[in-house]
C-alpha cells in the first residue's frame, strides 16, 4: 500500500488493528509461551548509561526470562507503545542485579511485576524515578572510571559503581576535589577513595 496516499484517520486505524492483534496476542501467550528461564548471570561489563530504545523483539528476549504471568505482557505492552523500551530494559537490568547481590529477597520476577503494577502506580510514582537516578548514576561513574583511569575489572571498578549509587551528584565533586590542578596530590585515586570513604561513614553515622 503506498502510505503517502493514506489519509489520517486509515494510519490511526491501521495502528489501531496493530495494537488490538499484539495485545491479543499478549493475552494468549503467544510472546510468552516460554516458561521461565534461569535468572540470567550478572557480569561485569562496560557501563551502558542508557540503553537504547529496543525493537519489540529484543524487549521480549530481555524481559522474557523474568516474566512469569502472561497478563504482565499487557502492561509491558502498553509501555513499549507508550515509549519506554529503554527503561523497561534498565530496570530488567536492576532487578538482576539486586537479585545477584541479595538471592534471598524477592526473586526478580517478583521485583519486576511490582514495579511495573499499575494498581498500586509503581511504575509513575517510583519505578521511573529510579530508573532515572540509574542513569545519572551510571554517567557519574563513568565519568569518575574515566579521568581516574581505572581499570574494568578492578575492585576499584565496583566500588566506584556502588559509590555513585550511593552517593548521588556528590561523587562528582569529590572526583573535582581529588583531581584538581595545582594542589600537589600525586595519588589522585587515594584521595578521591578517602573523600568517598568520609562521606559514606558520616552518612552511616547518622
Amino acid at each position: 500500500m503506498n502510505t503517502g496516499t493514506q489519509s489520517v484517520g486509515e494510519v490511526f486505524s491501521a495502528n489501531t488493528a496493530r495494537y488490538q492483534k499484539q495485545t491479543a496476542d499478549m493475552r494468549q501467550g503467544l510472546v510468552a509461551k516460554a516458561p521461565v528461564a534461569t535468572i540470567p548471570e550478572t557480569k561485569t561489563l562496560p557501563i551502558l548509561i542508557k540503553p537504547v530504545a529496543p525493537t519489540w523483539e529484543q524487549l521480549v528476549e530481555k524481559v522474557n526470562p523474568i516474566v512469569n504471568l502472561p497478563g504482565l505482557w499487557i502492561t509491558i505492552t502498553e509501555l513499549y507503545n507508550g515509549g519506554y523500551g529503554a527503561e523497561l530494559v534498565t530496570l530488567v537490568d536492576m532487578v538482576l542485579e539486586i537479585h545477584t547481590k541479595n538471592p534471598k529477597r524477592e526473586k526478580p520476577n517478583n521485583l519486576f511485576a511490582a514495579s511495573i503494577s499499575k494498581t498500586s502506580g509503581n511504575w509513575k510514582t517510583k519505578t521511573l524515578k529510579l530508573i532515572h537516578d540509574a542513569w545519572e548514576a551510571r554517567r557519574h561513574a563513568v565519568e569518575v572510571i574515566d579521568r581516574l583511569n581505572i581499570e574494568q575489572q578492578s575492585k576499584a571498578y565496583r566500588q566506584v559503581l556502588a559509590l555513585a549509587w550511593k552517593l548521588k551528584g556528590t561523587i562528582v565533586r569529590f572526583l573535582g576535589m581529588a583531581t584538581e590542578q595545582d594542589t600537589g596530590i600525586k595519588d589522585k585515586t587515594k584521595v578521591f577513595f578517602a573523600l568517598c570513604l568520609n562521606a559514606t561513614q558520616m552518612m552511616a553515622a547518622k
